[in-house]
């Protein structure tokens, strides 16, 4: 199975008067839980979501310039997370695999949401890839994201499942490349 998958829904992802400065405060990296999918998401790609019959929910994360993530596996029962990522020139999502006897720390993000936090010593790098635009990304396994541009901060909306699904078999007719 890879970790990523380049996709197309042919869609506008993002509503017209959406305002990415209203989500940015302090300068760390952000979470921000979208209660109403309205604020962020454009009508044609709700409709198009809604025919997947997936439970979804929205984050929205923001990197600032030179920010980078903690090696962590996301709590969602999914495991993948469509992601459109925008702003950043220059960042890499790497995935681990994870050493033998190492147990990760419980931590929650900015917006008390659970994750499983690992040090480098605890894993070892497997892949490594600029992401931008419109992806499928493996949550269930180690991961991180640095943004290495330090003139630019790193917006990626991530949509999740709810529940345990094939969605690799839902998305397949969407995947363009890897």
């Amino acid at each position: 199975m890879d970790n990523y998958y380049l996709i197309d829904f042919n869609k506008n992802i993002i509503v017209e008067n959406f305002k990415q400065e209203n989500y940015v405060s302090g300068t760390g990296w952000l979470t921000h839980k979208i209660l109403n999918k309205e604020d962020i998401l454009s009508p044609e790609i709700i409709d198009f979501l809604s025919t997947l019959d997936i439970p979804l929910f929205i984050n929205l994360f923001y990197g600032p310039p030179a920010g980078l993530t903690y090696i962590h596996i996301d709590n969602h029962a999914g495991g993948w997370a469509i992601n459109y990522a925008w702003g950043s020139s220059n960042s890499i999502m790497k995935w681990y695999s994870i050493k033998k006897g190492s147990t990760p720390k419980r931590v929650l993000t900015t917006a008390n949401t659970p994750y499983f936090f690992y040090t480098s010593d605890q894993v070892e790098i497997i892949e490594e890839t600029e992401i931008k635009g419109l992806c499928l990304v493996r949550t269930d396994i180690p991961h991180s994201v640095h943004n290495y541009s330090t003139d630019s901060g790193r917006w990626c909306l991530s949509i999740r499942s709810l529940v345990k699904t094939n969605i690799l078999e839902k998305l397949s007719p969407y995947i363009i490349s890897r």
